[in-house]
């Protein structure tokens, strides 16, 4: 979609929610990879819009209940590298 004109819109309140919708949808979008491990982060590690940062680390059911000392200490780890920091127990 090319950038909205005011010649294409009967209203000025059309004009304006067209214009809204495509500032939104192209704004710049930028994702870094990198090694999240070697950088002591969990599995998922995001930066939302709010500027705080949330990780995610998954798990799955069997190693949680095999050896919880060592799942908590890599939990431990990997608690301050950011804002929120959640453990997801999975199936298996």
């Amino acid at each position: 979609m090319n950038y909205p004109t005011r010649r294409q819109f009967r209203t000025n309140w059309g004009y304006q929610r067209e214009l809204r919708k495509w500032r939104v949808w192209n704004r710049e979008r930028i994702a870094t990879v990198m090694s999240l491990n070697q950088s002591s982060r969990a599995d998922y590690y995001f930066g939302g819009e709010d500027g705080k940062t949330r990780q995610f680390c998954r798990v799955q059911a069997g190693e949680l209940l095999g050896n919880i000392d060592s799942e908590e200490d890599e939990f431990r780890r990997y608690y301050e590298s950011a804002d929120r920091a959640i453990q997801v127990a999975g199936g298996g």
